[in-house]
């Protein structure tokens, strides 16, 4: 059984992301949690009635716009009912120019409550789901992914969201891997490595054959007796919005250079300047 759960146009039927599964689910674009979770249950009979399941789900709630969870917001901020449900009803491309322009501490603080007060809330909800699911999940039998596709930007360099950019805010991302049976449980993993890698990660662990892909399976390298190497893999990334820009990391330096010429080329060591303040290229 192979059911997805898209939840973002990017994800829809016309991108050929439905290709393999056997069920696709779209939810209402931009649903919140409670809503995928409840299009997730109507297909519980068929992902634990098989006896193997792959099922993919996208919550969306950690994005633009943010709203005032509670009691997940009290955590880092008070709400501002008012202040939070007018940046809430604003369009980006108009809150943020507005927002870079003129903008207090206090409101910056409060911008980034908001976010990781979504964060807290998918957490809990898809924690809350998981335990009332048993039959779902398995520790010792199932494996859980969570990743993100992307980070979020807050001024660190004069943006805010995701739509411009390869800085560190917006390309280190979450990856938990919850292996059957607590296998490598509470390993860190502090080498670079990439969502590309997913897809070998789990074939090889199921022991199945897929097509070669840029990823590698990151097994080989959590049976190690040392995680860490002495030439860490390079790492590619690359957007096509706006400056078509391309990045490459290679633990610790970070290279970055601009499709249009006038924009400079960029390199920072990450290992002692991880916000990426001081350019070295050249130097």
């Amino acid at each position: 059984a192979l059911p997805i759960f898209p939840n973002n146009i990017h994800l829809t039927r016309p991108t050929g992301m439905e290709r393999g599964f056997e069920e696709y689910r779209e939810t209402p674009l931009f649903a919140e949690a409670p809503q995928v979770i409840k299009e997730l249950n109507a297909v519980l009979p068929i992902v634990t009635g098989a006896p193997r399941a792959f099922l993919w789900v996208h919550f969306f709630d950690p994005h633009w716009p943010y709203f005032p969870r509670e009691p997940w917001l009290s955590r880092w901020d008070k709400a501002d009912p008012d202040r939070d449900a007018k940046w809430a009803g604003t369009a980006l491309m108009v809150f943020e120019p507005r927002f870079v322009k003129e903008h207090t501490p206090e409101e910056l603080r409060h911008l980034v409550a908001l976010y990781d007060g979504e964060i807290a809330y998918v957490d809990d909800a898809i924690g809350a789901w998981l335990s009332a699911n048993p039959e779902l999940y398995d520790p010792g039998r199932d494996l859980l992914i969570v990743a993100s596709d992307h980070g979020e930007s807050f001024l660190e360099h004069g943006r805010l969201n995701h739509r411009e950019g390869l800085e560190e805010e917006l390309t280190r991302i979450v990856m938990l891997i919850c292996f059957p049976g607590g296998r490598f449980a509470g390993k860190r993993y502090s080498e670079p490595v990439s969502l590309v890698d997913i897809f070998p990660t789990v074939a090889s662990l199921i022991g199945a054959k897929g097509p070669r892909t840029d990823g590698q399976s990151l097994l080989h390298l959590l049976e190690r007796s040392s995680v860490q190497t002495a030439s860490p893999r390079p790492i590619f990334f690359s957007l096509r919005r706006g400056p078509h820009m391309q990045a490459v990391v290679q633990w610790p330096w970070k290279l970055v250079r601009y499709k249009t010429p006038d924009l400079p080329t960029q390199m920072y060591n990450l290992d002692v300047d991880p916000r990426e303040t001081r350019d070295v290229y050249g130097k």
